[in-house]
């Protein structure tokens, strides 16, 4: 999907944030690596780009590895429904065992990694970060 479907695809609200970040930053339209934004606009403007992101954790989940039980991944939302995130994280606990929904729960993180498309086991793709090193997340509070 290009950047003009994913604009047209997005809502007003959406719109909105990208167009006064992107005033924000520059001025311009594509996203400046360094600059944090918010989720919807990662989502919107910052695909298949490395972005910062902050955003406030307000749903999530924490899967387990089927055998040893151990923490193996850790999803995180901006919304209280899942459906609705306009970004999820995915957090490879293996690897970031510290990152876990309950510890970050009700705060604010800031998120730095490449915007890609998930496809879910709905067909629907859904843009996410996947953080493999514990120095892509800070929590701000």
């Amino acid at each position: 999907m290009d950047i003009k479907e994913t604009v047209l695809k997005s809502t007003l609200k959406q719109r909105i944030i990208a167009i006064g970040t992107a005033a924000l930053i520059g001025g311009g339209y594509w996203m400046n690596a360094h600059a944090t934004v918010a989720p919807s606009v990662a989502a919107t403007q910052g695909l298949n780009k490395e972005n910062n992101v902050k955003m406030t954790v307000l749903s999530g989940k924490d899967f387990l590895d089927g055998k040893t039980k151990a923490p193996k991944s850790t999803i995180l939302n901006d919304t209280t429904d899942y459906k609705a995130a306009s970004l999820t994280v995915y957090i490879d606990r293996t690897k970031c065992p510290q990152f876990s929904h309950a510890a970050l729960q009700g705060k604010t993180i800031n998120v730095k990694g490449f915007v890609q498309e998930y496809k879910g086991k709905d067909g629907k793709s859904k843009p996410e970060i996947k953080v493999t090193d514990p120095a892509q997340i800070s929590v701000i509070n």
